[in-house]
Order: C-alpha cells, then sequence, then structure tokens
C-alpha cells in the first residue's frame, strides 16, 4: 500500500526525466495493471482480525498518536512523508526519535511491517498495513483502517468479494474491500493502483 499518488507527479517525472523517459512511460506500467486470483489470494492473512481483537487497545493507542501527528502521512520503520513535501524524509528529523520509537514498537507488536499511511481516496482515514507486495505503482497490500465515514463496499469474505470486483470490473485499476470489526475500524484488503498519498 505504498503507491504514489497523480499529485506526486513531480517525483515521477523528475526519476523519468533522469532515466531519459517521458511521464507517460513510466505511469503505463500501472495503468496496465489488473488484480488478478494470485494477487488476491496472497493478502490473505487468518491472523489480521485475530490480532486486531487480541491487541484493540494497542491499535488505539497508534491511532491516536496518529491523530496527534496528522501532518505525517506516511510512518514507517526507516521513513516518513510530511503532508506537504514529497519526498520520503529519512535525514530530516520529522518526529523526535523516542516518538518514532514509540510508532517503530507498536508496528512490530501489531506485525504492521509497512507501518502507518493516510490516503488521498479515503480523507480522515489512517491505514496501518500489515503486508504489501508488487511494485509501488501498482501493487496488493492487507491490513486494517481506522475511518470516521463508513467505507464501502463491506463483506463478511473480504478475498472473496475482491476477487469477485475485480473479475466483474477487469478496467478497473484497483479494488478495496473492507471487513468491520469494530465502530469506525475495518481489516482492509486493497489490489492495483490508487492514489494513497495526500499533499
Amino acid at each position: 500500500m505504498c503507491c504514489p499518488s497523480s499529485s506526486d507527479s513531480e517525483t515521477i517525472s523528475a526519476t523519468g526525466g533522469a532515466a531519459k523517459l517521458d511521464n507517460d512511460s513510466l505511469v503505463a506500467p500501472a495503468q496496465a495493471f489488473k488484480p488478478n486470483e494470485a494477487d488476491v489470494h496472497g493478502l490473505i492473512d487468518p491472523e489480521l482480525e485475530s490480532r486486531f481483537k487480541q491487541n484493540t487497545d494497542a491499535f488505539d493507542k497508534l491511532l491516536k498518536m496518529a491523530e496527534q501527528d496528522a501532518r505525517l502521512t506516511r510512518i514507517a520503520a526507516v521513513f516518513t512523508l510530511l503532508d506537504n513535501h514529497n519526498k520520503w524524509l529519512v535525514k530530516i528529523l520529522v518526529l523526535a526519535l523516542q516518538r518514532w520509537d514509540e510508532y517503530r514498537s507498536l508496528f512490530r507488536k501489531l506485525s504492521l511491517a509497512e507501518g502507518l499511511v493516510r490516503a488521498t481516496d479515503f480523507p480522515g482515514a489512517v491505514f496501518l498495513i500489515a503486508r504489501a507486495s508488487g511494485l509501488c505503482t501498482g501493487g496488493s497490500s492487507a491490513g486494517h483502517v481506522y475511518s470516521a465515514p463508513e467505507l464501502t463496499p463491506t463483506s463478511t469474505s473480504p478475498a472473496k468479494t475482491l476477487d469477485a470486483d475485480a473479475r466483474k470490473n477487469p478496467g478497473k485499476h484497483y479494488a478495496y474491500v473492507s471487513k468491520p470489526l469494530k465502530p469506525n475500524w475495518y481489516m482492509v484488503l486493497r489490489s492495483g493502483l490508487v492514489r494513497m498519498w495526500r499533499r
């Protein structure tokens, strides 16, 4: 769930320019991506739901921290991203080291290998990513999300619903399905290209 948004075109264009590729050539592979059955089945993790139920207080603590650090759109173990900055910040200290270590500790405890991300497509939502695969321009991910607005679609069998959605809408470049866990909290599966970072 680490894909840049269309608003990150400056970064993509700069990368393409250095490689002597135009922006269309860089974006074409992502636009050609179509979720398939293997992408969906690779997301299945039976522990996502049980881990949440066993660690609800820790998830709530992580959410409270994220709300306090609302300007950070991405917090991972090795980098952060500010809402007004289009480059990963490793050397620029935007979190006190003690605070960052607290995030890292919770990420380890909750098996959130990819950390935290806020999504342009879901204002106010906080995604906590347990696993991700594929290219940064089009891949798949699984984890948890807190969202005050109700998320749709929801399903008691999100992997089956995600697979059906990908097959029903082959021209769609991404699909999301979530499963409610408690008020405003969901398990979420995503496959494909989607705008993830706000600016």
